[in-house]
């Protein structure tokens, strides 16, 4: 099965872009497709793929593709097309059984190891979270009726017509989230929060991904599966640990005797602005100050 994760991306190249590269690298199986202005420092692997694009080609492929007359004034505004790509990248796609994104905050290891051609035959769809389905990082297979769920989205065309808020669509609509965890003042809020959780569960409403694909894993019209086997910085906040490390070497990912699928840098990589060498090497450790070799 070939898979593809396609990343569009118009900014600042990050500091740690050679070491996200390496980890694509050693897991040949997979292809990243770097979509938009990512200036890298050296030849990427071969299977990373550069399609040089302004922020104005994503529009107008949106509108060729969706039909939605829209602007782009932020990037971050990106993460609600997300769900979208399987039919705006069409072209791009096509050859590949499965699509997916992912973040460029990530340090992979071995995905194969975690996806293997039981778990393509076993499952539609792919995420890392088994209560919402992760915007950093979901893979589905590459079929019309699949790629168009996010029609399913309850007001999405207005939703990414709207290109001056951020709704997390990807993950959880911040709509359901302050109706869910917003502030409740009086008893009537709390028992209207309650009746909407219940509803919420049940997949009554449909204000993102999460809740269109476990409906319809619910429904049995998809397989929705999780791979648990991830750690992010957030994670060891979260724990109370403040020495943590994390071991890249040759393609695996290892924290302490457990193998993982990728790390994630959440609100770490702000400080990784001094990274030792110009190449990743066969090994570096990440810690909670930044990577350093090992």
């Amino acid at each position: 099965m070939r898979a593809a994760f396609l990343i569009p991306y118009f900014g600042t190249t990050p500091t740690w872009m050679l070491y996200f590269l390496e980890s694509c690298r050693h897991n040949p199986r997979f292809t990243w497709i770097l979509y938009g202005n990512l200036q890298l420092q050296s030849q990427p692997p071969e299977n990373v793929v550069v399609v040089p694009a302004t922020i104005d080609d994503f529009v107008q492929r949106v509108r060729h593709r969706l039909k939605l007359a829209i602007e782009l004034p932020f990037p971050y505004k990106l993460c609600d097309f997300r769900a979208c790509y399987g039919e705006i990248f069409q072209d791009l796609l096509s050859e590949y059984s499965y699509w997916g994104y992912c973040d460029i905050d990530l340090i992979f290891g071995d995905i194969a190891h975690f996806i293997d051609s039981n778990t393509w035959k076993n499952y539609d769809i792919l995420s890392t979270k088994s209560h919402y389905v992760t915007g950093h990082f979901c893979l589905f297979r590459n079929r019309p009726d699949i790629n168009a769920l996010f029609r399913r989205i309850r007001h999405w065309e207005q939703i990414l017509s709207d290109t001056q808020r951020h709704y997390a669509i990807d993950e959880r609509s911040n709509l359901t989230g302050n109706w869910l965890h917003g502030r409740t003042r009086t008893m009537t809020d709390r028992l209207k929060r309650r009746v909407y959780y219940r509803l919420y569960q049940r997949g009554i409403f449909t204000f993102d991904l999460t809740q269109v694909l476990q409906r319809e894993n619910r429904k049995g019209t998809l397989r929705l599966g999780c791979i648990p086997h991830v750690k992010s910085d957030r994670y060891f906040e979260k724990e109370g640990l403040t020495q943590w490390e994390v071991i890249w070497r040759e393609g695996t990912l290892m924290y302490q005797q457990e193998e993982l699928l990728y790390f994630h840098f959440l609100k770490s990589k702000g400080r990784y602005t001094q990274l030792p060498g110009s190449h990743p090497g066969a090994s570096f450790a990440i810690r909670p100050h930044g990577i350093e070799p090992y």
